[in-house]
């Protein structure tokens, strides 16, 4: 009997000790080598030793750019968020492989794929970002401007997949992930070889903005899942609190110049909170069916206090 007892979601309570280990062990030995790069390279233009281009000297962002091979540090080192975010989706989504779910269970648990495509994508924007705050070079702003198609191409994916998990083919059903996540790889590399043509990054990423707030609409209507939606209000003040401080920072009106703390870095560190929140948001969910279930085993009230 559950009455009386609150639903269980996929939390992320309960997470075997590995899960973490993994996480940190990864983060550590990456930390540990970008910090021997930057003592070794602290006041050496070795961007210009590497690429013979002399990288730019004038960015839009506040931090002043100094020798070494990250230009500017702050905003360097702020996309290990991005990094450490992505490894700990990886992580839950290996660990998901693992278990035995069953109906009850929300689509990114049940078929992790698409979680762990975007698990990756977070990892590579935060290498992408972070290639072009060290460098200032043409190539590293392209990696940037990939890594943010990634990571909302993904998460679209994401979407899509809870809503058409199979296709049918030769009297079978086949899961439909493959399908999403080498969409998603093909049209990330598209929107990034024609980003001119569509309008330019921001446009694109506007649009891409649409179609996820559109996916969490059509949810909400068609209220197939149970979602906490309190993820979804975190990961919406993270993006507005990060936009308000990015714009102070393009306006130079954040801090100055040569502090450590800027306002771009902060934009790094919440929107990588936002990716961490939207990756909550669709691992706690309850398929419809299984949560009516839930609420007549446990007569709960029609909006029950769920358990983190």
């Amino acid at each position: 009997m559950l009455k009386n007892k609150k639903i269980q979601r996929n939390t992320l309570n309960g997470a075997p000790r590995w899960v973490h280990g993994y996480t940190w062990s990864i983060f550590g030995v990456l930390f540990l080598v970008l910090l021997v790069l930057f003592i070794l390279y602290r006041d050496t233009d070795i961007w210009y030793l590497w690429f013979g281009n002399q990288p730019k000297d004038q960015h839009a962002f506040a931090e002043a750019i100094t020798p070494g091979i990250f230009r500017t540090r702050s905003n360097t080192w702020s996309n290990l968020a991005y990094v450490f975010v992505g490894f700990y989706i990886v992580a839950y989504a290996w660990w998901d492989t693992r278990r035995t779910t069953t109906d009850r269970d929300p689509y990114a648990v049940r078929q992790p794929a698409l979680m762990a495509l975007y698990g990756m994508a977070c990892i590579v924007l935060g290498f992408g970002s972070g290639l072009m705050h060290a460098s200032m070079m043409p190539f590293g702003h392209k990696a940037d401007v990939f890594g943010m198609f990634f990571t909302f191409v993904a998460l679209i994916a994401l979407q899509w997949g809870r809503w058409i998990p199979y296709v049918p083919f030769t009297n079978r059903r086949w899961p439909s992930w493959p399908i999403f996540g080498i969409a998603a790889i093909a049209a990330s590399l598209l929107l990034l070889a024609y980003s001119k043509e569509f309008g330019g990054a921001e446009t694109i990423l506007g649009w891409l903005t649409r179609l996820i707030v559109l996916g969490i609409v059509v949810d909400a209507v068609w209220r197939r899942t149970s979602q906490q939606y309190p993820w979804l209000f975190l990961a919406i003040i993270s993006l507005a609190i990060g936009g308000y401080l990015q714009r102070s920072d393009v306006a130079r009106r954040f801090n100055p110049s040569d502090a450590w703390l800027q306002g771009h870095a902060v934009w790094h560190l919440l929107t990588s909170a936002m990716y961490a929140f939207m990756a909550i948001f669709y691992r706690t969910e309850i398929p419809r069916t299984a949560y009516r279930v839930y609420k007549k085993e446990a007569n709960l009230e029609e909006h029950p206090i769920l358990e983190e």
